[in-house]
């Protein structure tokens, strides 16, 4: 495959390939090598809450969410693949609806780690 028939965002494939793999059930190497997701694997509406009341929503899309990159990735079918750092207080959140009912599918609330007593 050459990068003109990549995913102009697949360097992020490349970086999110295995937590991506262990979420859709693949292997990493299929997703870095076809250089883009199918359209079967945008299937939840995302919505990012800031701590400040600002948000993000995005149809067709899936999250990710890494502590050790800080990191926020949502992967959507028609904007693109977006990451944004971690924020405390942001809320990320995947849902769908089903037989008219919001069905939260994953839910992500990034607080603040306890800090030991001294």
């Amino acid at each position: 495959m050459t990068d003109a028939t990549r995913h102009p965002d697949a360097r992020l494939l490349d970086i999110w390939c295995e937590a991506l793999a262990k979420r859709l059930g693949r292997s990493a190497q299929s997703i870095k090598g076809d250089g883009w997701l199918e359209s079967t694997d945008f299937h939840h509406k995302v919505s990012i809450q800031y701590a400040d009341g600002s948000s993000m929503i995005y149809r067709d899309a899936l999250a990710l969410v890494s502590l050790s990159r800080q990191q926020v990735i949502v992967f959507t079918l028609n904007c693109g693949y977006l990451q944004v750092p971690l924020a405390l207080g942001m809320d990320v959140m995947e849902s769908d609806i089903v037989n008219g009912e919001r069905v939260i599918r994953r839910r992500y609330l990034h607080k603040a780690e306890k800090q030991p007593a001294s």
